[in-house]
């Protein structure tokens, strides 16, 4: 599993675009899965209903799940990919 680094202040998000378009865009060009940092509390109901590939809350406007909590779950998803093959 390789991550890409993704800074907001860089991406078209200043030029209007979503967050759903963007995570569109990054399905497909072939993720396998987003872990997302958002302040908006719930933002990610929206894209686990519209997208194809896994979306693991890294952190939300709600204050109850933690950025460490997502990596926790790392080690599972790499387990989980290695037993596909």
């Amino acid at each position: 599993m390789q991550e890409i680094p993704f800074d907001v202040t860089t991406s078209s998000v200043t030029k209007g675009e979503t967050l759903y378009d963007t995570c569109k865009t990054l399905e497909a060009i072939g993720v396998d899965a987003l872990v997302i940092r958002h302040p908006e509390a719930g933002y990610y109901h929206e894209l686990v209903e519209k997208l194809n590939i896994p979306v693991l809350n890294g952190g939300d406007g709600s204050g109850n799940i933690h950025p460490n909590h997502c990596s926790i779950s790392s080690p599972s998803l790499k387990s989980s990919e290695r037993s596909k093959d």
